[in-house]
Protein backbone atom coordinates (compact mmCIF):
# COMPACT_ATOMS: atom_id res chain seq x y z
CA UNK A 1 0.00 0.00 0.00
CA UNK A 2 2.91 2.11 -0.21
CA UNK A 3 2.50 5.63 2.55
CA UNK A 4 -1.39 4.62 2.29
CA UNK A 5 -2.82 3.15 5.52
CA UNK A 6 -6.23 2.45 3.70
CA UNK A 7 -7.43 1.52 7.29
CA UNK A 8 -10.81 2.32 8.82
CA UNK A 9 -10.44 3.71 12.46
CA UNK A 10 -12.84 5.32 15.01
CA UNK A 11 -10.97 8.69 16.15
CA UNK A 12 -12.04 11.39 18.55
CA UNK A 13 -13.72 14.45 16.69
CA UNK A 14 -11.63 16.43 19.43
CA UNK A 15 -8.32 15.33 17.20
CA UNK A 16 -10.14 16.12 13.50
CA UNK A 17 -8.68 19.66 12.35
CA UNK A 18 -10.95 21.66 9.51
CA UNK A 19 -9.05 21.34 6.13
CA UNK A 20 -6.33 24.43 5.81
CA UNK A 21 -7.85 24.30 2.38
CA UNK A 22 -11.81 24.22 2.62
CA UNK A 23 -13.99 23.50 -0.49
CA UNK A 24 -17.51 24.78 1.31
CA UNK A 25 -17.30 27.96 2.69
CA UNK A 26 -21.11 27.50 4.59
CA UNK A 27 -22.57 24.73 5.81
CA UNK A 28 -26.14 26.39 7.01
CA UNK A 29 -29.05 24.37 4.68
CA UNK A 30 -31.69 22.68 4.53
CA UNK A 31 -29.87 19.35 3.47
CA UNK A 32 -27.04 19.83 6.02
CA UNK A 33 -30.13 20.14 8.80
CA UNK A 34 -30.96 16.49 6.92
CA UNK A 35 -27.73 15.04 7.14
CA UNK A 36 -27.22 16.30 10.82
CA UNK A 37 -30.36 14.64 11.53
CA UNK A 38 -29.63 11.29 9.76
CA UNK A 39 -25.99 11.24 11.39
CA UNK A 40 -28.13 11.72 14.93
CA UNK A 41 -30.25 9.02 14.09
CA UNK A 42 -28.10 6.54 12.17
CA UNK A 43 -24.58 7.53 13.06
CA UNK A 44 -22.11 8.32 10.49
CA UNK A 45 -22.35 5.42 7.80
CA UNK A 46 -19.28 6.48 5.35
CA UNK A 47 -15.59 7.10 6.81
CA UNK A 48 -14.48 10.63 5.78
CA UNK A 49 -10.80 10.99 4.97
CA UNK A 50 -7.99 12.63 6.58
CA UNK A 51 -3.70 12.74 6.92
CA UNK A 52 -2.12 12.62 10.21
CA UNK A 53 -0.71 15.90 11.22
CA UNK A 54 1.55 15.95 14.38
CA UNK A 55 -0.58 13.54 16.64
CA UNK A 56 -3.87 14.71 15.08
CA UNK A 57 -5.49 14.43 11.47
CA UNK A 58 -6.57 17.40 8.67
CA UNK A 59 -9.37 16.45 6.96
CA UNK A 60 -8.97 15.51 3.01
CA UNK A 61 -12.73 14.42 2.18
CA UNK A 62 -15.46 14.49 3.92
CA UNK A 63 -15.85 18.19 5.80
CA UNK A 64 -19.25 18.57 5.54
CA UNK A 65 -20.11 15.33 7.00
CA UNK A 66 -17.40 16.14 10.17
CA UNK A 67 -19.66 19.53 10.56
CA UNK A 68 -22.74 17.66 10.77
CA UNK A 69 -21.06 14.68 13.19
CA UNK A 70 -20.01 17.78 15.41
CA UNK A 71 -23.44 19.23 15.44
CA UNK A 72 -25.35 15.58 15.96
CA UNK A 73 -22.85 15.50 19.16
CA UNK A 74 -20.84 12.77 18.08
CA UNK A 75 -17.85 11.74 20.06
CA UNK A 76 -15.89 9.94 17.75
CA UNK A 77 -16.41 8.66 13.57
CA UNK A 78 -15.05 6.44 11.27
CA UNK A 79 -12.10 7.80 9.29
CA UNK A 80 -9.27 6.38 6.58
CA UNK A 81 -5.79 7.87 7.04
CA UNK A 82 -4.10 8.30 4.19
CA UNK A 83 -0.39 9.01 4.77
CA UNK A 84 -0.95 12.25 1.33
CA UNK A 85 0.14 15.80 1.35
CA UNK A 86 0.21 18.47 -1.39
CA UNK A 87 -1.07 18.03 -4.51
CA UNK A 88 -2.47 14.75 -3.69
CA UNK A 89 -4.60 15.41 -0.96
CA UNK A 90 -6.28 18.59 -2.52
CA UNK A 91 -6.82 16.88 -5.72
CA UNK A 92 -9.04 13.93 -3.66
CA UNK A 93 -11.23 16.51 -1.94
CA UNK A 94 -11.75 18.26 -5.58
CA UNK A 95 -12.97 14.49 -6.03
CA UNK A 96 -14.72 13.58 -3.55
CA UNK A 97 -16.90 16.97 -3.59
CA UNK A 98 -17.34 17.79 -7.34
CA UNK A 99 -18.21 14.42 -8.19
CA UNK A 100 -20.18 13.36 -5.08
CA UNK A 101 -22.02 16.86 -3.52
CA UNK A 102 -23.72 19.23 -4.43
CA UNK A 103 -20.77 22.00 -4.46
CA UNK A 104 -21.57 25.58 -5.22
CA UNK A 105 -19.74 26.89 -7.72
CA UNK A 106 -18.63 29.68 -5.97
CA UNK A 107 -17.08 28.06 -2.98
CA UNK A 108 -15.10 25.50 -5.88
CA UNK A 109 -14.07 28.83 -7.98
CA UNK A 110 -12.23 29.42 -4.50
CA UNK A 111 -11.13 26.23 -3.37
CA UNK A 112 -9.70 25.97 -7.34
CA UNK A 113 -7.77 28.98 -7.08
CA UNK A 114 -6.45 28.17 -3.84
CA UNK A 115 -5.30 24.44 -4.54
CA UNK A 116 -3.43 26.21 -8.00
CA UNK A 117 -1.50 28.65 -5.57
CA UNK A 118 -0.77 26.51 -2.70
CA UNK A 119 0.21 22.99 -4.93
CA UNK A 120 2.35 25.15 -7.92
CA UNK A 121 -0.32 24.03 -10.38
CA UNK A 122 -0.72 25.13 -13.99
CA UNK A 123 -4.54 24.97 -15.34
CA UNK A 124 -3.50 22.17 -17.85
CA UNK A 125 -2.06 20.03 -15.05
CA UNK A 126 -5.12 21.16 -12.98
CA UNK A 127 -7.49 20.31 -15.30
CA UNK A 128 -5.34 16.81 -16.20
CA UNK A 129 -5.45 16.01 -12.33
CA UNK A 130 -9.39 15.81 -11.76
CA UNK A 131 -10.74 15.05 -15.30
CA UNK A 132 -12.04 18.61 -16.34
CA UNK A 133 -11.30 20.79 -19.12
CA UNK A 134 -9.31 23.51 -19.22
CA UNK A 135 -12.01 25.84 -20.19
CA UNK A 136 -14.07 24.64 -17.22
CA UNK A 137 -11.39 25.53 -14.86
CA UNK A 138 -10.84 29.34 -16.68
CA UNK A 139 -14.86 30.07 -16.73
CA UNK A 140 -14.28 29.80 -12.71
CA UNK A 141 -11.41 31.30 -12.02
CA UNK A 142 -12.65 34.44 -13.75
CA UNK A 143 -15.77 34.60 -11.45
CA UNK A 144 -12.87 36.55 -9.00
CA UNK A 145 -13.37 39.34 -11.30
CA UNK A 146 -17.41 39.39 -11.41
CA UNK A 147 -19.12 41.89 -9.79
CA UNK A 148 -19.42 41.45 -6.26
CA UNK A 149 -22.93 41.88 -6.20
CA UNK A 150 -23.86 38.77 -8.95
CA UNK A 151 -21.20 36.62 -6.70
CA UNK A 152 -23.20 36.84 -4.06
CA UNK A 153 -26.08 36.10 -5.86
CA UNK A 154 -24.97 32.77 -6.88
CA UNK A 155 -23.33 31.74 -3.83
CA UNK A 156 -26.79 32.40 -2.03
CA UNK A 157 -28.53 30.20 -5.04
CA UNK A 158 -30.50 33.15 -5.73
CA UNK A 159 -28.90 32.94 -9.62
CA UNK A 160 -27.51 29.90 -11.40
CA UNK A 161 -23.98 30.19 -12.40
CA UNK A 162 -24.90 30.27 -16.20
CA UNK A 163 -27.09 33.31 -15.74
CA UNK A 164 -24.62 34.98 -13.61
CA UNK A 165 -21.84 35.16 -16.40
CA UNK A 166 -23.99 36.96 -19.10
CA UNK A 167 -25.28 39.68 -16.47
CA UNK A 168 -21.94 40.38 -15.66
CA UNK A 169 -20.92 41.15 -19.25
CA UNK A 170 -23.24 43.75 -18.74
CA UNK A 171 -20.47 46.53 -18.10
CA UNK A 172 -23.21 49.48 -17.31
CA UNK A 173 -23.14 49.04 -13.68
CA UNK A 174 -26.52 50.59 -13.03
CA UNK A 175 -28.25 48.48 -15.64
CA UNK A 176 -26.43 45.61 -14.47
CA UNK A 177 -27.40 45.60 -11.05
CA UNK A 178 -30.98 46.79 -11.95
CA UNK A 179 -31.59 43.55 -14.06
CA UNK A 180 -29.54 41.35 -11.09
CA UNK A 181 -32.63 42.58 -8.61
CA UNK A 182 -35.13 41.80 -11.18
CA UNK A 183 -33.60 37.83 -12.09
CA UNK A 184 -33.67 37.38 -8.72
CA UNK A 185 -36.76 38.54 -7.44
CA UNK A 186 -38.44 36.96 -10.71
CA UNK A 187 -36.31 34.18 -11.78
CA UNK A 188 -33.84 33.54 -14.99
CA UNK A 189 -32.81 31.28 -16.98
CA UNK A 190 -29.19 31.71 -18.87
CA UNK A 191 -31.01 31.80 -22.00
CA UNK A 192 -33.01 34.81 -21.05
CA UNK A 193 -29.84 36.37 -19.53
CA UNK A 194 -27.74 35.85 -22.60
CA UNK A 195 -31.48 37.71 -24.36
CA UNK A 196 -30.90 40.92 -22.12
CA UNK A 197 -26.95 41.18 -22.61
CA UNK A 198 -27.53 40.85 -26.36
CA UNK A 199 -30.71 43.32 -26.33
CA UNK A 200 -28.01 45.58 -24.09
CA UNK A 201 -25.50 45.37 -26.10
CA UNK A 202 -27.54 46.60 -28.88
CA UNK A 203 -29.24 49.21 -27.32
CA UNK A 204 -32.17 47.91 -27.21
CA UNK A 205 -33.07 47.68 -23.27
CA UNK A 206 -36.53 49.14 -22.25
CA UNK A 207 -36.07 52.75 -20.85
CA UNK A 208 -33.51 53.10 -18.06
CA UNK A 209 -35.47 54.06 -14.59
CA UNK A 210 -36.25 57.40 -13.12
CA UNK A 211 -35.26 58.06 -9.35
CA UNK A 212 -37.36 59.70 -7.22
CA UNK A 213 -36.71 60.73 -3.31
CA UNK A 214 -39.37 59.96 -1.33
CA UNK A 215 -40.29 59.61 2.92
CA UNK A 216 -40.02 56.03 4.45
CA UNK A 217 -42.76 56.51 6.49
CA UNK A 218 -41.50 54.07 8.98
CA UNK A 219 -37.99 55.41 9.29
CA UNK A 220 -38.79 58.91 8.72
CA UNK A 221 -35.71 58.98 6.52
CA UNK A 222 -35.64 59.88 2.38
CA UNK A 223 -34.67 57.54 0.52
CA UNK A 224 -33.94 56.49 -3.42
CA UNK A 225 -36.28 54.62 -5.44
CA UNK A 226 -36.15 54.16 -8.42
CA UNK A 227 -39.39 53.35 -11.03
CA UNK A 228 -39.87 52.12 -14.09
CA UNK A 229 -43.08 51.98 -16.43
CA UNK A 230 -44.94 48.36 -16.31
CA UNK A 231 -44.60 47.09 -20.31
CA UNK A 232 -48.45 46.25 -20.22
CA UNK A 233 -50.00 49.08 -18.81
CA UNK A 234 -47.72 52.07 -18.88
CA UNK A 235 -48.18 52.82 -15.43
CA UNK A 236 -45.35 53.81 -13.44
CA UNK A 237 -43.69 51.16 -10.55
CA UNK A 238 -41.30 50.78 -7.96
CA UNK A 239 -38.20 48.73 -10.02
CA UNK A 240 -38.01 46.38 -6.68
CA UNK A 241 -41.78 45.42 -8.32
CA UNK A 242 -41.10 44.48 -11.56
CA UNK A 243 -40.94 40.70 -12.41
CA UNK A 244 -39.61 38.65 -15.03
CA UNK A 245 -42.00 38.16 -17.90
CA UNK A 246 -42.05 35.83 -20.83
CA UNK A 247 -43.89 36.85 -24.24
CA UNK A 248 -43.69 37.75 -28.21
CA UNK A 249 -42.32 41.20 -29.06
CA UNK A 250 -45.79 41.04 -31.34
CA UNK A 251 -47.73 40.20 -28.43
CA UNK A 252 -46.41 43.05 -26.46
CA UNK A 253 -46.74 45.50 -29.63
CA UNK A 254 -50.39 44.34 -29.95
CA UNK A 255 -50.71 45.27 -25.92
CA UNK A 256 -49.28 49.14 -26.74
CA UNK A 257 -51.81 49.19 -29.64
CA UNK A 258 -54.58 48.43 -27.45
CA UNK A 259 -53.71 50.77 -25.13
CA UNK A 260 -53.36 53.47 -27.34
CA UNK A 261 -56.88 52.69 -28.84
CA UNK A 262 -58.50 52.64 -25.30
CA UNK A 263 -56.53 56.21 -24.42
CA UNK A 264 -58.08 57.50 -27.99
CA UNK A 265 -61.41 56.71 -27.13
CA UNK A 266 -61.52 57.79 -23.20
CA UNK A 267 -60.36 61.29 -24.77
CA UNK A 268 -57.60 61.48 -22.17
CA UNK A 269 -53.90 61.12 -22.24
CA UNK A 270 -53.68 58.92 -19.26
CA UNK A 271 -53.71 55.39 -20.08
CA UNK A 272 -56.07 55.83 -16.29
CA UNK A 273 -57.75 58.62 -16.92
CA UNK A 274 -61.04 57.47 -18.46
CA UNK A 275 -63.00 53.80 -19.21
CA UNK A 276 -62.15 51.01 -18.08
CA UNK A 277 -58.56 50.54 -16.50
CA UNK A 278 -55.98 48.98 -18.13
CA UNK A 279 -55.01 46.41 -15.28
CA UNK A 280 -59.40 45.52 -15.37
CA UNK A 281 -58.88 45.05 -19.27
CA UNK A 282 -56.21 42.82 -18.55
CA UNK A 283 -57.53 40.77 -15.89
CA UNK A 284 -60.39 40.33 -18.31
CA UNK A 285 -58.61 39.38 -21.27
CA UNK A 286 -56.99 36.43 -18.98
CA UNK A 287 -60.05 35.58 -17.67
CA UNK A 288 -61.60 35.16 -21.21
CA UNK A 289 -58.55 32.68 -22.35
CA UNK A 290 -58.82 30.44 -19.27
CA UNK A 291 -62.62 30.13 -20.07
CA UNK A 292 -61.65 29.12 -23.68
Amino acid sequence: MDDKTNLVKNISVELIDDPRLAIRTRASDRSFDALVASIRALGMLQPVLVKPNNGRYEIIAGHRRVLAARAAGLLTLPAIVYAVGGADAEVMKLHENICREDVNVVDEAIFLEGVMTKCGLTIPQLAEKIGRSESYIRDRLEMKNWDKEILEAVWRDDISFSAAGWLNKISDEGVRRDWLAIAVRGGITAAQAQHWYHQWSSGKLPEKPTEEIVEDLKSGQFVSVKKVKCSLCGVEMPLIEAILLYGHKECSDYWKIQQRISVDKSGGGDPNGGGEAPHTERQNNITQKEGQ
